[in-house]
């Protein structure tokens, strides 16, 4: 059952719960509890699972902690504190894992100056040292520090026996976890300790939606959850800005410059800034000419350079700098939205859109991080549809409207790795027990008996003589054949793409990776930047990119490929509600709604009116379906305007296509954008309006099906079969001669006419809702047959088109002019026109 707290406590009434000294202590050092420890406290003090949503620097942390402490001295003076895991501590990154263990360790030295408690803290991930490891099973913390991966990982070791009575299990950045299998992995291993014994389960989330949801993946099925909702208890100050003057008309060049100039004016003018750029091409090309021109100008400061393809010790060293105030600002991907301690950030700025407003107020939660600080974000856009993105992700952000997460659901890898794993504890479980357990996880709690049974029956037969047996069923229990150093080197849901190091030569200093299709693209002497530095290619050694520092202005900016975030959902439905109100709106009501100075809403106004104008009156919105033809080159083109998001025109786009190739037997391609997709046949083809029509008007049904027949056929699911296989160790990679694909793709072959079995049907399962997320694609098709129709056929693409087309980034890339200048000549088209017209 889930509860929302609606009591908020007084200091004096948690005071009363707290411990003399505990309290004495809380009250010297921090004077007054926060709203989320007022709603909190009481609650895990009387042993009930809480999940506490609340923004970053609220004090959320120690709404969790202090309970537990306050219990643990409780116990001290009780003369009953043993040597044992009381808590367990689980967050999505090593680096937070290590942040905590410094603020926790800081606590605790404080409160031992009220009295000595003896509460020891530990931490347990891959980079502990295994002498550390040792010390710990023989003589375990009070509060343990871990990763899933690692947490599995004891669950499979002797460490285990240290874990059966714990009594608190506390998740941060549970909204980091619960939409992928990393999280799912974690859910199994609370059902597998609290097997053991029943704990408090502590979730702490930043602006997360839906929170009952979340809740559910914390406690599992038929647990209460008490949900603290705080999520009004920051003080946000959010702009949303622009270099541009004219979207449409001003110089590209001239724009990107005065990007330059703007983001070093704002760093003059903060103590710190933190500037995400989305991708990490993004973060490598704009800090390096930021970092240029700061040189130019003779400024003192300097800027570094972050995200997951430099080295540890790269990012460790900006960490560090940035805190120790050595570096004004940051130019991140998406690797710091999570709360690394990277010391006081004044302001973030959020170049184009972050697809998200629940991912937009993570970021910016980063600013104004302690305690009655202001988080001060910046939008800052210099596309007039990104603008336009920004604008409606604020309006949502203000009236508390977020973006919703999706738990993957009977995910058979993770569940395989966990059923391999209890084969190695010293009492194992009969299939029917582990059955029961991995039942009270929310994310399995709908599995069926027969597909459970299918999958411990494949991991014990193996398939065929190509994937051996994993498992042995011995007096009814499960007993694991994989070697134990075996799984503890390959357990876990991350997916590693395979990337190329580079090393410096002079210092033998790993800086970074690069994606396998840029390095294989790249030629000794070739120049590129990493970690906002120019390298030159000297050489190869063993895979290994070695490079030398040189100076240059112009260097190449490496490319990681499948790196867009896609727009969530609800923002694409939004901005298609807006585009239907705004053809009635005058230019004061679009500035008032979406909140811009008048001569942005002038230019949003006239963007749409000329849409309205090039497609003779259809904007595609909520009400009006559009779709538009055209020829270019030997094709014929139609673009489908479907305001719906990236993984959404994905799943419908490819059901199209296998709809459309029943017909056609030459090649085909598909480009996909957030705002739509473009199908192109030979010109020699025409799609009829029965065909269009049958193809809105899909049933659920027949769309699966027909995505399901596609999806096989793509390299995505190779790529996502090998992944499968590799977690479900019937591929270990450290046995092989050749690489992972070229097996698995091996065993595919094999499969063609048996696809009923555990590897292929999860594959399916992540693309289909974790990808493509099949729910709202069945959902906006049931709103599309709703629609008025129009299929228009034009000279070339309309204004809407050109953003379809510009931002599409899957399928062939359609060659076309630059989108900005596309634009103006269309725009000058039609205003000629007008002005012939009235004339």
């Amino acid at each position: 059952m889930i509860k929302y707290i609606d009591r908020i406590y007084t200091d004096s009434e948690i005071y009363d719960i707290l411990d003399e000294d505990v309290g004495l202590w809380f009250r010297h050092t921090y004077r007054s509890f926060t709203p989320p420890q007022r709603y909190a406290i009481p609650y895990i003090a009387n042993r009930k699972n809480v999940l506490v949503s609340s923004p970053t620097g609220s004090g959320k942390t120690l709404s969790a902690f202090l309970g537990i402490i306050d219990e643990l001295v409780k116990i001290k003076k009780s003369k009953k504190l043993k040597t044992k895991v009381y808590s367990v501590y689980v967050s999505p990154l090593r680096a937070l894992n290590n942040d905590m263990e410094r603020n926790l360790q800081f606590i605790l030295d404080g409160l031992s100056n009220y009295y000595p408690h003896n509460i020891s803290i530990g931490v347990w991930t891959s980079d502990t040292e295994s002498r550390d490891k040792t010390r710990m099973k023989k003589n375990p913390p009070h509060i343990l520090i871990t990763t899933p991966e690692s947490l599995l990982l004891m669950l499979s070791s002797q460490m285990i026996d240290n874990l059966k009575d714990i009594e608190w299990f506390v998740v941060d950045e549970i909204h980091a976890l619960a939409d992928n299998k990393r999280g799912t992995n974690l859910a199994i291993s609370m059902e597998r300790l609290s097997y053991y014994r029943d704990f408090t389960r502590i979730g702490l989330s930043a602006t997360v939606a839906p929170l009952d949801e979340v809740a559910r993946f914390l406690v599992g099925a038929n647990r209460e959850c008490y949900i603290a909702d705080v999520s009004y208890s920051k003080l946000y100050d959010i702009r949303v800005d622009t270099v541009a003057k004219d979207f449409i008309r001003d110089d590209p060049d001239e724009v990107g410059n005065k990007l330059i100039e703007y983001l070093i004016d704002r760093m003059n003018q903060e103590r710190s800034v933190l500037i995400f750029t989305n991708t990490r091409s993004g973060a490598e090309g704009l800090g390096f000419s930021v970092q240029n021109a700061i040189r130019e100008r003779s400024l003192n400061y300097q800027i570094g350079i972050h995200h997951s393809s430099l080295s540890r010790e790269e990012r460790l060293t900006v960490e560090r700098m940035m805190k120790n105030g050595e570096l004004k600002g940051i130019f991140s991907s998406t690797s710091l939205e999570l709360g690394i301690d990277i010391g006081d950030i004044s302001l973030v700025i959020l170049l184009n859109s972050p697809k998200s407003s629940a991912r937009a107020l993570q970021r910016i939660g980063r600013a104004g991080h302690n305690l009655g600080q202001t988080s001060r974000g910046l939008f800052l856009a210099t596309d007039l549809d990104v603008f336009l993105e920004n604008l409606v992700i604020n309006r949502m952000i203000y009236q508390r409207r977020y973006d919703t997460i999706s738990i993957p659901k009977n995910s058979l890898d993770v569940l395989a790795q966990h059923i391999i794993s209890v084969g190695y504890q010293p009492v194992p479980y009969t299939p029917d027990e582990f059955y029961e357990i991995v039942r009270s996880s929310y994310p399995y709690s709908d599995l069926s008996y027969d597909l459970y049974m299918k999958l411990v029956d494949t991991l014990k037969d193996g398939y065929k003589d190509m994937i051996r047996k994993k498992i042995s069923i011995f007096n009814n229990r499960i007993l694991s054949n994989l070697p134990r150093m075996v799984f503890y080197m390959n357990a876990g849901t991350i997916s590693e793409d395979i990337k190329i190091p580079v090393k410096e030569v002079e210092t033998d200093r790993y800086i970074g990776s690069l994606d396998e299709k840029y390095a294989k693209e790249i030629r000794v002497g070739d120049i590129f930047v990493l970690s906002g530095k120019p390298y030159r290619m000297v050489g190869t050694h063993r895979d290994t990119i070695i490079v030398k520092r040189v100076d240059r202005d112009k260097p190449n900016i490496p490319a990681w490929f499948s790196e867009a975030l896609p727009l969530s959902y609800e923002i694409a439905l939004e901005i298609e509600k807006f585009r239907k109100i705004a053809q009635s709106m005058s230019v004061q009501e679009i500035s008032e709604y979406l909140g811009t100075e008048m001569k942005y809403a002038e230019q949003i106004k006239k963007y749409i009116e000329y849409q309205k104008t090039y497609t003779r009156g259809i904007v595609p919105d909520t009400e009006n379906l559009l779709i538009e033809n055209w020829y270019e080159d030997t094709k014929n083109l139609y673009l489908f305007h479907y305001v719906a998001g990236k993984r959404v025109n994905e799943a419908i786009s490819k059901a199209y296509m296998n709809y459309i190739a029943e017909n056609i037997t030459e090649d085909m391609y598909v480009a996909v954008s957030d705002y739509g997709f473009i199908i192109a046949i030979p010109e020699s083809y025409d799609l009829e309006e029965s065909d269009l029509e049958y193809m809105i008007d899909m049933n659920r049904d027949e769309f699966l099906r027909r995505l399901k027949e596609v999806v096989f056929q793509t390299q995505r699911f190779s790529l996502k079969f090998k992944d499968v296989l590799m977690r479900m160790f019937a591929i270990i990679s450290s046995d092989l001669r050749v690489s992972p694909l070229n097996v698995s793709n091996r065993i595919l072959e094999s499969m063609i006419d048996d696809r009923d079995n555990v590897f292929i049907n999860e594959t399916y399962n992540e693309i289909m809702n974790i990808d493509f997320r099949v729910d709202q694609a069945i959902d906006y098709m049931e709103k599309l047959r709703h629609r008025r129709r129009y299929v228009k056929s034009f000279q070339g693409p309309s204004p809407f088109a050109l953003n379809v087309i510009y931002n599409s980034n899957s399928g062939d890339r359609l060659e076309v002019k630059d989108k900005r200048r596309f634009l103006l000549d269309l725009i000058q088209m039609l205003e000629h026109e007008d002005q012939r017209h009235n004339a």
